[in-house]
């Protein structure tokens, strides 16, 4: 990645790798640790909306719902038609 930080298929790959080790570090509770992955994941594939469903989920492990709606929200200005996104949000906020 360091010789060619612009291609695509590299950047795309080690964010998927840094999204998956978020994911593990989420259920080992190290939940720094995962924030460095998922924003490094979502740095790296801005356009990606699987880092931030990661962050919002570590937000609502730590009992941050109301960041976790933000982030959740960013997801819907990245894709407004996400359905999940959506369903998410309206569960939370009715709570």
């Amino acid at each position: 990645f360091l010789l060619n930080p612009d291609d695509p298929l590299l950047r795309r790959e080690l964010s998927q790798l840094l999204v998956n080790t978020g994911s593990a570090l989420i259920a080992k509770r190290d939940y720094q640790s995962a924030s460095e992955c998922l924003n490094r994941a979502a740095w790296l594939e801005p356009n990606s909306t699987e880092p931030l469903f990661q962050l919002a989920k570590l937000q609502l492990d730590i009992g941050q719902t109301n960041s976790a709606v933000g982030i959740l929200k960013g997801v819907l200005k990245l894709k407004p038609n996400n359905v999940m996104a959506r369903r998410m949000i309206d569960k939370l906020e009715k709570k």
